[in-house]
């Protein structure tokens, strides 16, 4: 049966069709805007449904294409928000004259709709499919990994496209109607930031957990030793000793020096320690990285920072400076805050945020005293890190602020 069954697929047209038909579009998104144009007011009677039935029409048209591309339950779910979007479109572009394929191919962030483009496109792609039977035959199970892998993809397709749809689909109010206003187009880093932290919101599940550090200790060494730094040109900052007790953090906690590598089904483990540091610049959110941060000591870790990060005022990083990270640090602590919830830096899968440190009484076993307390904020990718590994590794990092001679031992 299973061989029939194999035959059948290689050589009948229909199977044929239907792995083009599987492949249109970025893998859904076509067929999703096709099907959602008809549930929205250009039904076969060009007559306006009901919005139940477009609800119906809606489950029927997500459910026929994840069970067709056998989706999982987060590509169901991002297909599920793109049609939540593309209609919400159609609806605000209603009463409009324009070809509703037109519409939607420009809400998706592409050209004028070109059939003879798509059906070339769709024919490379029918040969992308690897088959794994005798002599090369494609089974469904081929068609299905390849669909999968072309459905993660959408990290940079599909995802753009949800953001696209997003941003267009509801438009701004006129503010004038309140008064003056000016508009100004975004720089080239702020929209870039922009691009990359949606990209990064829409993939990573996000969680956040928040502990504080004792660093009264740490801080009266700091002091001690900032003259020597600043000597060799750095500046011996929370973030510089951070940066040294991450890289050592990461070496004890491996699944936080992943990616996770969503069409191949896997987890890339990175051998080398490089972490990314945020900084602010008066053009936008930067974040360049310290190389091999497990291998140098403080003080050139505390030169490496200060060396970026006037580069990164001056505009001279390169794309290789702010890439090929592990892990990132954004400090917000010179400016204020007692938390936040930073986004991790896609494909990283986890960021340290640190606020402002505060003295705060604490409890000595006898009395309260006063403490120097910095908050910590570790936000992550739940998909590879569980909370409670999470936790660990946030209390990993508070017991090397506070016990710095710890840290020492551990290497």
């Amino acid at each position: 049966m299973a061989a029939m069954f194999n035959l059948v697929i290689e050589r009948t047209a229909a199977m044929k069709t239907w792995i083009k038909r599987t492949l249109i579009g970025a893998l859904g998104v076509t067929l999703l805007a096709g099907g959602l144009t008809a549930c929205s007011g250009h039904g076969r009677h060009g007559g306006e449904w009901s919005a139940e039935r477009i609800t119906e029409m809606r489950g029927k048209v997500v459910g026929k294409i994840t069970d067709k591309l056998a989706l999982d339950s987060t590509q169901k779910q991002k297909l599920e928000l793109l049609a939540d979007q593309l209609l919400a479109a159609r609806t605000a572009m209603r009463g409009t004259q324009t070809d509703p394929r037109t519409e939607l191919q420009a809400l998706i962030g592409g050209a004028q709709f070109d059939r003879s483009r798509a059906q070339a496109l769709l024919d490379q792609k029918t040969q992308a499919v690897q088959g794994s039977g005798p002599n090369g035959r494609i089974s469904q199970d081929d068609v299905k990994t390849f669909t999968k892998q072309v459905m993660a993809s959408l990290g940079g397709g599909g995802q753009r496209a949800v953001a696209t749809v997003s941003g267009a689909s509801i438009a701004l109010p006129d503010f004038s109607k309140w008064g003056a206003v000016e508009r100004k187009g975004m720089s080239g880093i702020r929209r870039k930031t922009s691009e990359h932290l949606s990209h990064a919101w829409n993939t990573i599940p996000h969680v956040t957990q928040f502990d504080k550090a004792d660093i009264t200790a740490l801080e009266q060494v700091r002091k001690q030793y900032r003259t020597e730094v600043e000597k060799a040109g750095g500046n011996l900052t929370v973030t510089a000793i951070l940066t040294k007790i991450v890289a050592s953090a990461l070496k004890t906690f491996p699944q936080f020096n992943a990616s996770v590598d969503a069409a191949g089904e896997a987890i890339v483990y990175k051998k080398y320690v490089h972490v990314g540091i945020a900084v602010d610049t008066e053009n936008g959110l930067l974040v360049p990285v310290v190389r091999n941060a497990d291998q140098k000591n403080l003080t050139q870790i505390a030169v490496d920072i200060q060396q970026l990060a006037d580069k990164a005022k001056a505009r001279k990083l390169s794309l290789d400076d702010m890439s090929g990270g592990s892990m990132s640090i954004s400090n917000l602590g010179g400016i204020g805050g007692t938390a936040f919830t930073p986004i991790v830096n896609w494909p990283e899968v986890a960021i340290l945020g640190v606020s402002r440190g505060a003295m705060e009484p604490k409890w000595n076993g006898t009395s309260f005293e006063p403490r120097l307390m910095l908050p910590l904020s570790l936000s992550y990718d739940h998909r590879l890190i569980d909370g409670a590994d999470a936790i660990r590794f946030l209390r990993w990092v508070v017991d090397a602020l506070e016990n710095p001679f710890a840290l020492a031992l551990r290497g």
